[in-house]
């Protein structure tokens, strides 16, 4: 299936080598420091020919810039097209690179600059020293602002690097393996940064890498794997999308203090369909996590699983949602984690199999503003738990919230509180098996809300009759302590 893609990126690309014009590298052993110029013209190689020797050297800092309408192919030897292992080397290119095995390999610092093609069987741009040890501070340019068609393409991983790689991408990357494979001498590479304009596509994973990621998805831009993770990184990561991310496996995976913003699409693409015929896929996550902060105004969307999912993470985690929030659970917690979850919803929180809210053990809260729709009802599990429904929020709700699905405060000393709404204003009945339906009043009608298992219940005019669980504190600490608590949102790219 790599090889398969590969061909058909390969035929798809903005080029046909009947019209190419020829090359010629006028230095396949450069010192260091030098330039080597592949020109579009048959003075090296005789009339109509294409370099097809490979430019393989130890020299540091050295320049190679393939011109316009050049071609460089190694396919026939199976040699890599460029190999440049020491530090330092830059790779201008705006014709075509083709390596036999591998396009391009480069040692520490490498900086390839594509406005054209470059391609490979195996992987397309490799970071590696000397040693074989995977290179650092690989900085990769594809494409511009005004050059949408610049390519990448590789059977197996297109870009492969250690710590500190930088991709800036306008122009279209496909892989038959990973988009960027990021490793190092000691495990999976950090601090690797992706600034991603463009189109890219992988069979396997798209974007595999550990710690401290950065990435920014901009407006109309497309992550995708078609079999696994289109994101997966470790701890810290920070992710901007405004276009779309798209994995069948889960979209997203990372770690602990993860921070994502969304105002695009981020969706697990797998069905019950895909699950049905192949008994070995598990159903999967949009965005599977262990702890961080979470802000919407897109859609985050499963099918087959959770649209969040938290596995168990060391600390607290928040999410703000004013946009669109559907799995067959809408936010979901691991049976096992014991932190605590915020949420903070003005948008639609849907739960196609009848939970939209399943949040565990820990003190959770879930804070219902103006907007707010849960599509299914929530399970708040064991801890000191805490729903509140602001002033407004039933300015603006009638009828039954959620669809009458039941609220169940679980185990452990759980509140309710309404601002703006006084008791007077409410009606609580009894529907047996310890299940009440309150009914509130509000300036537009009656909203009823089906509860079990709330210890305390609180109005405007009525103080608490206990002190409120840790949840309460909890909850605007995180939002103050992250630096969030009426922060204005930029809006989308």
């Amino acid at each position: 299936m790599k090889r398969l893609l590969m061909t058909t990126a390969l035929a798809a690309a903005p080029f046909s080598f009947a019209t190419m014009a020829v090359a010629d590298c006028d230095d396949l052993s450069p010192g260091g420091g030098d330039t080597v110029t592949c020109t579009a013209t048959d003075i090296f190689d005789g009339p109509d020919s294409i370099e097809t020797r490979a430019l393989d050297d130890g020299s540091k800092d050295v320049v190679v810039i393939v011109e316009t309408d050049a071609v460089i192919d190694t396919s026939a030897s199976g040699d890599d097209a460029i190999k440049l292992q020491d530090d330092g080397a830059f790779i201008s290119n705006s014709g075509s690179i083709i390596g036999g095995d591998e396009a391009i390999v480069g040692g520490e610092g490498l900086v390839v600059a594509n406005q054209g093609l470059i391609a490979a069987p195996d992987h397309a741009i490799v970071g590696e020293n000397e040693d074989g040890d995977p290179a650092s501070d690989l900085e990769i340019y594809n494409g511009g602002r005004l050059n949408g068609t610049a390519t990448i393409v590789a059977g197996g991983d297109a870009i492969k690097g250690g710590d500190g790689l930088y991709l800036e991408n306008y122009g279209v990357i496909a892989a038959g393996d990973d988009l960027i494979q990021g490793e190092s001498a000691t495990g999976p590479a950090n601090d690797v940064s992706v600034l991603n304009f463009g189109e890219m596509t992988a069979v396997d994973k798209g974007i595999t890498v550990g710690d401290g990621l950065v990435l920014d998805n901009a407006f109309g831009a497309v992550i995708q794997s078609l079999e696994n993770e289109a994101v997966e990184a470790g701890d810290n990561a920070v992710i901007y999308n405004a276009g779309g991310i798209f994995g069948f496996d889960d979209a997203i995976q990372v770690g602990e203090g993860a921070f994502i913003e969304n105002y695009g699409t981020i969706e697990n693409t797998q069905t019950a369909a895909d699950i049905a015929a192949d008994l070995t896929l598990e159903a999967q996550d949009a965005i599977d996590i262990d702890s961080g902060y979470i802000y919407n105004e897109g859609t985050i969307l499963s099918v087959t699983n959770a649209a969040i999912d938290y596995d168990p993470g060391a600390s607290e985690s928040v999410i703000e949602n004013f946009g669109i929030i559907s799995g067959t659970i809408g936010v979901n917690t691991d049976d096992a984690d014991t932190a605590s979850q915020f949420v903070s919803n003005a948008g639609l929180i849907e739960g196609t199999e009848g939970t939209a809210l399943f949040l565990g053990q820990g003190d959770d809260a879930l804070l219902n503003v103006t907007g707010s729709e849960i599509a299914g009802g929530a399970d708040f599990g064991a801890g000191a738990d805490l729903m509140v429904f602001d002033a407004s929020f039933f300015d603006m709700t009638t009828g039954l919230f959620a669809d009458g699905s039941l609220f169940a405060g679980g185990e452990g000393e759980d509140t309710l509180i309404f601002e703006g709404v006084a008791s007077i204003e409410t009606l609580l009945t009894d529907l047996g098996g310890d299940v009440f339906k309150l009914s509130i009043f509000g300036a537009l009608g009656q909203t009823d809300l089906t509860l079990t298992s709330w210890e305390n219940i609180v109005f405007a005019d009525a103080l608490a009759p206990v002190p409120l669980p840790a949840g309460a504190v909890l909850f605007g600490t995180a939002l103050a302590g992250l630096g969030l608590a009426g922060r204005r949102r930029r809006a989308a790219k």
